[in-house]
């Protein structure tokens, strides 16, 4: 290609497959001077392009995976070097097949030339089948979704330049494998089995992230265009759940940061053609919020076990809940947190949410109705109805945890079930030095434990302080996110550094190490209160 119409480059910084250790360069897309110029939005949130005069057609999608071109193991490009050391056999036992498998759908595939719309497609294809064998934490499930639509959108285009070779079997083929992993990945994360935290951005096209509603609404649409075509029934069913997922996208209406306008008029116009008013489908599920406070001693935690709910080993917060609203509902009811608390870690002001389809309660009767059925530990504090879109966890702007330390010197025998006993009293003023350090975009690296699956360790603070309460010494922080055991770790942090009079300097250098070892021991759980959740809306 000429260099006055080049469209991509070969990056310079050399890559090497985790797999088979072969080093290369990945090809990226140029930016500017008229390479791509944005068309028509599709109701897959599929942007597409006008060929150029100078450029002639360009595919954005085609540059977005990276595929080693010897062994053909491929990932979305910040997963690439992230693979665990342990599933490098896995992948090599599988090169050969993963070769066979992608030659027969695209034959003549060569990864060291440049990108085709073929190779592009391939490349898609690799990622959806590679993400098979990714752990959890890296969130396989809605990547491969995306995989799977985007292959599909390139088959397409394939399709249209190449007509007559079954290509739009394939696309259609590939948007019911979407469909299928959309849905699935929307179900474990509600069901608590896989977190989508591992996905930075939602897409599923290249130009906008339209975050978790994009999501919702794509679990939607495509179970309505590809779903369930051969059983009527299961069909029906399907679509039932479908509309009552686009009502959680509808909230008042307004588009927003959250909900762009294009996403609120094309979730809209599926529930138009598929014969349901809006207005009508809205209105078939309520969103209710809860506010809880829990006293965390005898629980495993928040998180509900997959066994499910014991009274004893196994007994989580989640898991009652939810048990609660199925005596009421007849059937289960998924309850979404604002996060999870360790076993041990209390709850002053968490918040969850779920959909009822009730009609004839008032949201405030869900109140003394759990009450009554959960175990005195639980207690529901509110329960008012929001908007169909609210989500508990990722509608947050910030989490605030209290840590409740204990002097030496007598107390209540029950105040140590909700606090760290000191051994001696610790200088606020220094404790406080130190804290003033953590405020804004940090990597917390050194507060991260054995154990901890986060794979970004980056967290925005708001604040950090300790002052004095009650004859306790309390330590409060804010942010938008932790990693886990994250607050106690920054506890034992800070009392081991004033007790060593390390001066705040010193503190701001262990933070920036980003080294576990120099840290303190992480606090016990019994007296960390996960104190309040704020939100952007609802």
């Amino acid at each position: 290609m000429n260099a006055e119409v080049k469209v991509s480059f070969q990056s310079k910084e050399e890559y090497r497959c985790p797999v088979c250790d072969s080093p290369f360069h990945r090809e990226e897309l140029l930016s500017g001077s008229g390479r791509l110029i944005a068309g028509t939005l599709t109701d897959e949130l599929h942007r597409l392009y006008e060929p150029s005069s100078k450029y002639g057609e360009v595919y954005p999608l085609i540059y977005q995976a990276t595929v080693c071109p010897n062994c053909w193991f491929a990932s979305m490009d910040k997963d690439f070097g992230a693979l665990p050391q342990g599933l490098k056999n896995k992948f090599l036992a599988d090169q050969h097949k993963r070769r066979a498998d992608a030659g027969l759908i695209f034959p003549d595939l060569d990864f060291t030339e440049n990108r085709t719309i073929i190779s592009g497609a391939a490349s898609q294809y690799l990622v959806l089948r590679c993400y098979e064998f990714f752990p959890l934490e890296f969130s396989p499930t809605i990547k491969r979704a995306i995989a799977s639509l985007r292959a599909g959108w390139l088959l397409e285009e394939m399709d249209r330049k190449f007509p007559g070779q079954h290509y739009d079997w394939l696309a259609a083929l590939f948007k019911k494998k979407a469909a299928f992993f959309y849905n699935e990945a929307i179900r474990r994360e509600q069901s608590g089995k896989e977190t989508l935290s591992g996905l930075s951005a939602f897409g599923p096209d290249t130009d906008k992230n339209y975050g978790y509603e994009g999501a919702l609404y794509l679990s939607a649409l495509l179970i309505f265009k590809y779903g369930f075509q051969d059983s009527p029934d299961t069909r029906a069913k399907a679509l039932d759940e479908a509309k009552r997922t686009i009502a959680r996208i509808f909230g008042v209406g307004k588009s927003s940061k959250a909900k762009p306008g294009p996403l609120l008029e094309h979730a809209r116009a599926l529930y138009e053609i598929s014969g349901t008013p809006c207005t009508r489908a809205m209105n078939e599920s309520r969103n209710i919020r809860l506010l809880l406070s829990y006293d965390g001693t005898d629980f495993s935690g928040w998180q509900r076990q997959s066994s499910g709910e014991q009274e004893s080993e196994g007994r989580t917060v989640q898991g009652l809940i939810e048990r609660a609203l199925e005596k009421i509902h007849k059937t289960r009811i998924p309850l979404t947190g604002s996060g999870r608390t360790d076993a041990g870690v209390h709850a002053a002001g968490q918040v969850a949410n779920f959909l009822t389809g009730i009609k004839n309660m008032e949201a405030g009767r869900f109140v003394p109705a759990l009450n009554g059925i959960l175990p005195q530990d639980i207690r529901v504090l509110e329960a008012r109805e929001t908007g169909p879109d609210f989500h508990a966890r990722f509608d947050a702007k910030s989490r605030t945890y209290r840590y409740y330390l204990i002097p030496p010197g007598p107390c209540m025998p029950w105040e140590l079930r909700y606090g760290w006993r000191l051994r001696r009293r610790p200088c606020l003023e220094l404790l406080n030095a130190y804290a003033r350090h953590m405020k804004g975009e940090l990597d917390c690296g050194v507060f991260a434990v054995p154990g901890d699956k986060s794979k970004s360790r980056s967290r925005y603070f708001f604040n950090a302080a300790f002052f004095v309460e009650g004859g306790k010494l309390v330590f409060e922080i804010s942010a938008n996110a932790f990693l886990w055991k994250m607050v106690r770790s920054i506890v034992g942090t800070l009392l081991l550094c004033e007790e060593k009079n390390s001066s705040p300097k010193a503190f701001a250098e262990l933070l920036a190490s980003g080294d576990r070892r120099r840290a303190g021991p992480t606090a016990p759980p019994e007296g960390l209160f996960l104190w309040k959740i704020d939100y952007y809306r609802g």
